[in-house]
């Protein structure tokens, strides 16, 4: 009898420890989103906004179904965050489609679904190795782009032309990255005053989500970027001179014309 609850006992501590050891050691892991409070729960159920992967040991965890938006981009956090181990990401349908670390922030293309697997490894013990799968539902959203003339480099001064090539979107957001104040126009024009380079951002976003399971406080929302180099040189300024006309009758008249070029601060003109 003694032996008997000896036994029991032992097994006990054993498992407590064992236990203790899975919940410090080796511990399950939940990926949420983490700049995102708006995914939706799609209607049969299935899915939830920032809900985790489950999941234990070696086998694949369940699936976590997010509906989000094309062209956005989101970043997936897995906690908890525990020093001494990797967590190693493949992406489908997004970028970038691999990535070693923690979080991840991936830009989801034109495509209905997207996946996300996630394996997490103790690097102090190979036994402990966690493997999530989470399948993203997309729906459509904007995609921001443009273009800028004239192109790098850009004199000090001189009014730069921005062209919106933006795919869908209904309300449009410039920052010049020179600290002057936010333009919401369609096209806007910018000089930028001082030489260095600035980051240009464009952000594209829906006034209201496209259907009735989507309010409009929970927008799709696109960003592009591209980089201006400002220079402080001058461009030439041109101007033609007609310096004299040579007239005789038995052949044609010509004109003689010189063209001189002078330095000039701001647009390429002529005098």
């Amino acid at each position: 009898m003694k032996k008997n609850f000896l036994y029991l006992a032992l097994v006990l501590v054993f498992c407590t420890a064992h236990s203790l050891y899975a919940q410090i050691c080796c511990p399950d892991f939940t990926v949420q989103i983490a700049n995102d409070v708006c995914s939706q729960q799609r209607p049969d159920g299935s899915g939830g906004g920032n809900n985790g992967a489950g999941g234990n040991g070696n086998t694949s965890g369940g699936k976590s179904q997010d509906t989000l938006c094309q062209y956005s981009t989101y970043t997936y956090l897995a906690t908890p965050v525990v020093p001494g181990f990797t967590y190693t990401w493949a992406v489908t349908g997004g970028t970038p489609t691999s990535f070693v670390g923690n979080p991840i922030s991936i830009t989801w293309g034109n495509g209905p679904v997207g996946t996300i697997t996630l394996i997490v490894k103790n690097n102090l013990d190979t036994s402990c190795v966690k493997k999530y799968t989470i399948s993203v539902y997309l729906r459509p959203g904007p995609k921001a782009q443009f273009t800028f003339a004239p192109g790098n480099p850009v004199c000090a001064g001189t009014t730069v032309t921005f062209t919106n090539t933006s795919i869908g979107g209904t309300v449009y957001t410039w920052n010049f990255g020179d600290g002057s104040p936010i333009s919401n126009l369609f096209s806007p024009t910018h000089a930028f005053a001082a030489p260095g380079t600035y980051i240009v951002t464009l952000t594209v976003s829906t006034a209201q989500a496209p259907d009735s399971n989507h309010n409009a406080a929970c927008p799709c929302i696109s960003t592009y970027q591209d980089t201006i180099k400002v220079v402080s040189g001058r461009r030439l300024r041109y101007s033609i001179q007609v310096v004299k006309k040579c007239c005789v009758s038995a052949i044609p008249c010509i004109t003689v014309l010189r063209l001189r070029a002078r330095r000039t601060r701001g647009l390429l003109s002529a005098a």
